[in-house]
């Protein structure tokens, strides 16, 4: 299947490295595989490159040019060429642009759609039902807690039950910088010390701020309890002074509210009980009581593991028709 990935940042080059990696075996197993055929980036559209290593060396040699295409204009690639996966892998942004118009051009065009960024289904949760009346698949998985299959989960095991309320360490950065407070760095020595390995970005604050934790529990409400609760309805109260040690960042989600708030780690909460980077997920249910998964590490190779996994569902989807 032909890919266009849009984003060639930490995600997406994580996630072509993936497919490079793993795409023998997917022909093997499913006797198809991936094609990266286009990536674009806030510089242009690049094409004619001979898959991952190719570009990469391209990039690390800061020659992108070679494969730059004369038109720059990524909604014209989107809408002229030929592919079969849309894969949108921007930032997010306060408005969710351009990311929005990106999903929607594809999916007008009837091409299949996985994205790691959050903003689309904060600020277009419609974009869900868009796909549907598309007749094509639309996956999010990476949009919250990366690697921990969160949605898959949902839709699947906990289908059968009731959701009371989920809840967990959603943000990796806040986590991994007050580790490192803890184990005697200063504030801003862990910052930059998160900054240089990847897990935290440059403009750190929506981190700390508990502004992404607050998008992706947004969108784990709308999500499983079906009412549209906007990002101004969410009880945010997370502030920077906050970010100290013996602290962690929580978040809370019910039918009826959204709570976001640095809370005094427990020991007998199994929610905080990782090292650095790492973030849980724990849900409630009528049936299955209360049960939680950690992830020990979380960052842009996992959060790419997790966009190559909905695009794997895809290909299986498209293999067996």
């Amino acid at each position: 299947m032909k890919l266009f990935i849009i984003g060639f940042g930490n995600i997406g080059t994580n996630l072509m490295k993936i497919i490079s990696e793993k795409n023998i075996e997917l022909k093997n197993k499913f006797g198809t595989s991936f094609e990266v055929m286009a990536v674009a980036d806030s510089k242009g559209v690049y094409v004619g490159f001979k898959g991952y290593e190719d570009l990469l060396n391209a990039k690390l040699r800061g020659k992108m040019e070679e494969f730059r295409d004369k038109n720059h204009d990524i909604m014209n690639h989107i809408e002229d060429l030929d592919y079969d996966i849309l894969v949108e892998v921007t930032s997010s942004t306060p408005n969710g642009e351009p990311g929005i118009s990106y999903v929607r051009k594809a999916l007008g065009r009837k091409k299949h759609v996985v994205t790691a960024n959050k903003s689309i289904l904060v600020k277009d949760f419609d974009v869900i039902d868009f796909s549907k009346k598309m007749g094509v698949i639309f996956k999010f998985e990476a949009t919250v807690c990366g690697s921990i299959p969160v949605f898959s989960a949902i839709d699947n095991y906990y289908s059968k039950a009731k959701i009371i309320e989920v809840s967990g360490a959603f943000n990796a950065t806040s986590s991994y910088v007050i580790r490192m407070m803890e184990e005697g760095m200063s504030f801003n020595d862990a910052i930059g010390k998160a900054i240089r390995e990847g897990v935290a970005e440059r403009n750190y604050e929506d981190d700390l701020l508990g502004v992404d934790s607050a998008r992706k529990a947004l969108i784990l409400h709308n999500y499983i309890f079906g009412k549209r609760m906007n990002v101004e309805d969410i009880e945010n109260t997370a502030r920077i002074q906050d970010v100290r040690p013996g602290m962690r960042l929580l978040s809370v989600v019910r039918d009826s509210n959204i709570i976001i708030k640095y809370v005094e780690k427990s020991e007998k909460s199994k929610i905080f009980d990782f090292n650095g980077a790492g973030m849980s997920f724990s849900i409630t249910t009528d049936l299955f009581n209360t049960q939680t998964i950690i992830v020990e590490q979380d960052g842009p190779w996992e959060s790419a593991a997790a966009v190559y996994s909905d695009l794997v569902d895809i290909l299986k989807v498209n293999s067996n028709e």
